[in-house]
């Protein structure tokens, strides 16, 4: 099908349509959505476009061009536009109201139970890594297993401490924690 060229007042009603028709009982649908800027605008006759990376293509503005393809059963549907950097803030305040609206009840909610149980887990394990381990009991005699075990938890936990330090550090230093060659 031919993509139809369209005004950016007209764009925004029209990608309405495409999602509601896309969501749409047993004709639901996908919508696929791009949105490029233009370095090609129409030029006069033999007059040359800017290449990338000279002083004059990087002060010049340039337009966006967006296309929405509705893809059902039926066949497909082709929108495009192309928006003026002049009127792009308001076009995309407007894009992203029907966005939000349209993506919203699609969306699944937040578990705030869930995120709370795991951040109250997480609590209790740094309280238990900065509690240390009392090691007490004879060396050698009755006891003597028991105190070895609590020996080995103590190395454990000071391990499992440096750890969390050193993942707050990279933190910190806005790094990834355990991705080797990052």
């Amino acid at each position: 099908m031919l993509t139809i060229q369209v005004s950016a007042e007209e764009f925004i009603p029209k990608l309405t349509e495409l999602f509601e028709k896309s969501s749409a009982g047993e004709e639901g649908g996908t919508v696929f959505l791009t949105q490029k800027r233009l370095t090609r605008v129409d030029r006069e006759e033999g007059e040359d476009t800017v290449m990338e990376g000279t002083e004059q293509a990087e002060r010049e503005e340039w337009p966006v061009l967006l296309r929405a393809t509705a893809r059902w059963r039926e066949g497909e549907e082709k929108i495009s536009t192309r928006v003026t950097p002049t009127s792009l803030s308001s076009f995309l305040n407007a894009y992203a109201a029907l966005l939000r609206s349209s993506f919203a009840p699609h969306m699944r909610k937040r578990d705030k139970k869930r995120e709370k149980r795991k951040a109250d887990a997480s609590a209790a394990r740094k309280r238990k890594l900065e509690t240390p381990v009392v090691i007490e009991g004879p060396k050698r005699g009755a006891g003597r297993r028991k105190r070895a075990r609590r020996v080995k938890a103590e190395a454990k936990r000071v391990e499992a401490l440096e750890k969390e330090r050193e993942r707050e550090r990279e933190r910190e230093k806005g790094g990834k924690v355990g991705v080797p060659g990052v």
